[in-house]
């Protein structure tokens, strides 16, 4: 078991995600709370609204099997009213704004010793959570949210209000980046844009892979 040097006692891993959406989130998600517990960590995962699929659901069965996952929304049912999308964008939605607000107050201080933060979205609540009871997280970004708003959105959003949203995008990725311990992403493509905005060190792990340490 991994313990914490002052008092002996286990580390408390909090595994975030956004939503457990089908395809690669239950993959990724199972295959890191088996090899953390393995290694001796006390993991949770923490979802922050239900959507998707249920956890139980035949489909997921081989990646979560075993695992208990906490939903923020259960915990705050108000969140499941906002899922209404806010256009033109297709990740935003009402619960995202709430949560700002909501979700740093449903996790207790010193209630886990790190967060591992999956996507913008979560990296950005893990940011909220580290800002209010000092709980360090480390960020998967696979696309920084300037990276996204540059190349999808350039067409569909009035001039004047993307100067300010690519603004507020790349603010927002260079503090939720510097306050984590660590970057991670998925490419080195992705590491070299996460740099120019930070001086945190960016480590690439590739998908699907098994790095031998």
């Amino acid at each position: 078991m991994k313990t914490k040097v002052n008092d002996n006692s286990p580390i408390r891993v909090a595994l975030l995600i956004d939503q457990l959406s089908p395809g690669a989130t239950p993959k990724f998600i199972g295959e890191e709370f088996k090899y953390l517990k393995n290694e001796g960590y006390e993991i949770e995962v923490i979802s922050i609204v239900e959507g998707g699929l249920d956890e139980n659901a035949y489909q997921f069965q081989e990646f979560l099997d075993g695992i208990k996952i906490r939903y923020l929304s259960r915990e705050f049912p108000l969140l499941n009213r906002l899922m209404f999308k806010l256009r033109p964008f297709s990740f935003l939605s009402g619960y995202h704004l709430a949560s700002i607000f909501v979700l740093p107050r449903l996790i207790k201080k010193n209630e886990y010793d790190i967060i591992i933060a999956h996507a913008w979205e979560s990296s950005y609540f893990g940011h909220l959570i580290w800002r209010r009871n000092k709980i360090p997280y480390i960020a998967l970004l696979w696309d920084p949210a300037s990276y996204l708003l540059d190349r999808i959105y350039t067409n569909s959003i009035p001039k004047i209000l993307m100067k300010f949203l690519s603004w507020l995008s790349l603010y927002s990725d260079k503090i939720l980046a510097s306050d984590s311990l660590e970057v991670v992403t998925a490419a080195e493509q992705i590491a070299k844009i996460i740099r120019t905005f930070t001086s945190k060190r960016v480590t690439v792990i590739s998908p699907g892979c098994y790095p031998v340490s």
